[in-house]
Formats: C-alpha cells, structure tokens, sequence
C-alpha cells in the first residue's frame, strides 16, 4: 500500500490520504481467482484514515541500543521527523529506513495484527 501522509503536531494526529493497494498477494488461490479478491481488497481500501501519531511511532521499529540512547538524550522521534520519514517512503526514496508496512500486520493501525520490533 502506498499514500501520502501529512502530520497534524497539535490533534497529534497522522492523516493518510490517496491510499493505494500497490499489490496483494492470495497464495492459497489460483489466479483468477486471486484476481477477484484483489479486486475485491480495493473496494475496501477507505479515500482517508486518520491515525494516532502515537499508535504510528509504536510500529516504528526501535533503533539498536546505541541510537536508542541518543535518541533520548536528543527528545525521541519527533512528528517532523516522522512526517519527513513517511513522505520518503511515500516517494520511494531508498534514503528512508525507518518505515516499514510488511504483510500480515493490521493494516494502517487497524489492530489485529502484530507489531514490528
């Protein structure tokens, strides 16, 4: 899935808009019939979400011991940061490591899945 983000510091509120299903994947199917789910998965697929930064930096996953330290000297993740963060896996820069929405996770902070670490 791919969208464009854009954070709102003050709601502490991360907004997704222009979400596209960029692939999907029925392994269990055969293809026409994978097809149809895929078309199916977009019909479900909303215009907006609007999610939590806090629930957003959750899935963030954490940096190694040393980064983490200084990551908390310098204040944490900041929404700038992560706004600038989301907008680069947005435009697919390879620059942008932090970010990453794998597989069988809840979707975009929709629960039922687990988090990275």
């Amino acid at each position: 899935m791919t969208g464009t983000t854009n954070v709102d510091n003050d709601k502490h509120l991360v907004t997704v808009y222009g979400i596209q299903v960029t692939n999907s994947y029925f392994p269990d199917r055969d293809p026409a019939t994978s097809a149809k789910m895929d078309q199916l998965l977009r019909t479900f697929v909303p215009p907006v979400v609007n999610i939590s930064l806090e629930r957003v930096v959750a899935y963030v996953p954490k940096p190694q011991a040393q980064s983490l330290n200084q990551e908390r000297s310098s204040g944490g993740i900041s929404s700038e940061s992560l706004n600038s963060e989301m907008q680069n896996r947005q435009r697919g820069e390879t620059s942008s490591q932090n970010w990453q929405h794998g597989g069988s996770g809840g979707g975009w902070g929709g629960g039922g899945g687990s988090r990275r670490r």
